[in-house]
């Protein structure tokens, strides 16, 4: 799923190819994408305006338009968009296509049509503090909460955009394990893992800016240090990098660069 460094490029990118272009028609192939809406209303709400901004909260992006509402998308697992001419042929898992009035489509493609193009902000209030906002402390990072390491940093509620990718990066940047307890953290663990959330994300918003090259999908992960890397050499120790489960998924480390 593409977490917080993948949407922040995303949206950048979307903005160079769609921002101020106006939708002239829009067709909508999959209608479970849009629900509750019906098709009908979906279109009736989207047509016409001009997408004048384009924001980012968590995972969600944000497209602003010329009548005053938000359309809000969450690409979930498999989501995918695409920029192509609007006389291009359609790909069989797009589920809606937004024609603009330069010629090209804004489309949204899902094999599995879980992603959700939606007017409804529910969801983003539900949301947590942005780690890379100022409001983020290491004060806030610990707050009140209590469970494994990991899957605080993924709690959406609390902090906003961190999956299972970038969560294993901090917790190697910051030489912590992913099962560890917050409880356990001393004021120095919680002041490194603060410093590995701000520079690691940041850090990978320059590197996935620079691997996309301009591009609206993917998940770009060549640099990674643990993620998926299970078998193979640590680049800093070299040791081999393993995995447990943590909240029923898989966790990768370094058993020696992580205490």
């Amino acid at each position: 799923m593409p977490e917080l460094p993948d949407l922040e490029v995303f949206k950048e990118n979307l903005s160079r190819l769609v921002l101020n272009k106006r939708i002239v028609s829009v067709k909508v192939l999959k209608a479970k994408v849009i629900v509750p809406l019906t098709e009908h209303e979906f279109a009736k709400q989207v047509k016409g305006n001009r997408i004048q901004e384009i924001g980012r909260r968590a995972k969600h992006i944000i497209f602003s338009l010329s009548n005053g509402s938000d359309l809000i998308l969450h690409l979930m697992l498999h989501g995918e968009l695409y920029h192509p001419k609007s006389a291009d042929d359609i790909h069989p898992f797009t589920c809606a296509i937004f024609e603009m009035d330069d010629g090209y489509d804004l489309r949204f493609q899902d094999r599995t049509q879980w992603m959700k193009i939606s007017f409804d902000k529910s969801a983003l209030d539900e949301l947590g503090i942005e780690p890379l906002s100022n409001e983020f402390t290491p004060g806030r990072l610990v707050g009140k909460r209590s469970g494994m390491v990991k899957s605080v940093l993924m709690d959406q509620s609390f902090i906003a955009g961190i999956g299972h990718a970038y969560a294993d990066e901090i917790l190697f940047a910051a030489g912590i394990m992913p099962d560890k307890r917050l409880q356990q953290l001393t004021g120095e663990d919680v002041q490194r893992l603060f410093r590995a959330i701000r520079d690691g994300l940041n850090d990978a918003i320059i590197k996935v800016r620079k691997g996309l090259k301009g591009g609206i999908t993917g998940e770009y992960r060549d640099f990674v240090s643990v993620r998926g890397r299970e078998g193979q050499n640590c680049y800093k120790c070299k040791s081999i990098i393993s995995s447990i489960k943590v909240s029923a998924q898989k966790a990768y480390f370094c058993p020696e660069c992580q205490r």
